[in-house]
């Protein structure tokens, strides 16, 4: 898919995923600045062979978009997996196969779960796009969560620049 088209898609979903948002605010753990950042991520790790840039820009924007709080909120994969649902029933996410939705849809219900994925590069994609921002919570994450290449590399590094004694 063109770049532009793909862009195109992102912008409308991320429009849509921050105007429903409960929880947006500048101190917001799990709100629009970490997605922007866990797009970031998307677009990096999406450089690998087989990744779908395109789900995986969109999930930076669904994944903690159903939090109803930033501590403990158990269910927000959930609730997002649904949401996802209900945009794709809403012709909202038409553009998406049947396969891209189903990696998206189980992206967001489980991304909080610590599972990782070595059957599927753009699922495994997801996962590492979030978790590479543990480190706003203090963790630095750890290279045996990371699904990918790419994203155990970058874990790897920024455990070692942790570590580093200046």
């Amino acid at each position: 898919m063109e770049r532009q088209i793909i862009q195109q898609h992102v912008d409308a979903i991320k429009k849509i995923a921050r105007e429903q948002f409960v929880l947006e605010g500048e101190t917001n753990i799990h709100g629009f600045n970490h997605w922007e950042a866990v797009e970031r991520n998307a677009i990096m790790l999406s450089m690998q062979e087989g990744v779908d840039e395109l789900v995986v820009r969109l999930f930076a924007y669904l994944h903690d978009s159903q939090r109803l709080d930033d501590g403990a909120d158990p269910l927000h994969g959930e609730r997002a997996a649904v949401f996802v649902t209900r945009l794709r029933k809403e012709g909202k996410l038409s553009f998406l196969s049947d396969e891209q939705y189903g990696i998206l849809y189980e992206a967001c219900r489980t991304h909080h779960t610590g599972v990782i994925s070595l059957n599927d590069i753009t699922l495994g994609a997801c996962f590492d796009a979030d978790r590479l921002e543990l480190d706003r919570v203090g963790i630095i994450p750890d290279p045996k969560f990371m699904s990918t290449r790419v994203g155990k590399f970058v874990a790897i590094k920024m455990r070692d620049i942790a570590n580093f004694s200046w």
